[in-house]
């Protein structure tokens, strides 16, 4: 094997390391987060860290997809009220309506 061939190789994998994770803020994965059931660790583990947290309530928000999660937590810890607003997609849905 030549070195330039080693190089690409080596290049290669450097670069498959450095790629953007997959973002795991998409609808079909909000909506399986149940109120009264999910928990914190359930909504972090399917959607990874919040953006931010300002006591019970949970942001996560894509300013590019012009996208806006909030999630509201009882005192232990369970989902008590999830908004999905999607303004590029023209979707908002919220629990407390139904």
């Amino acid at each position: 094997m030549s070195i330039r061939t080693l190089a690409i190789a080596a290049a290669s994998v450097a670069l498959a390391g450095c790629a953007a994770p997959k973002d795991r803020l998409v609808y079909d994965t909000y909506a399986r987060m149940q109120t009264g059931t999910s928990t914190q660790a359930d909504v972090r583990e399917a959607l990874g860290e919040p953006d931010q947290v300002l006591a019970d309530l949970w942001l996560y928000e894509r300013p590019d997809k012009h996208l806006v999660v909030k999630l509201e937590f009882d005192d232990q810890g369970r989902l008590q009220r999830k908004e999905w607003i999607d303004a590029a997609g023209e979707t908002w849905e919220d629990s407390s309506d139904r």
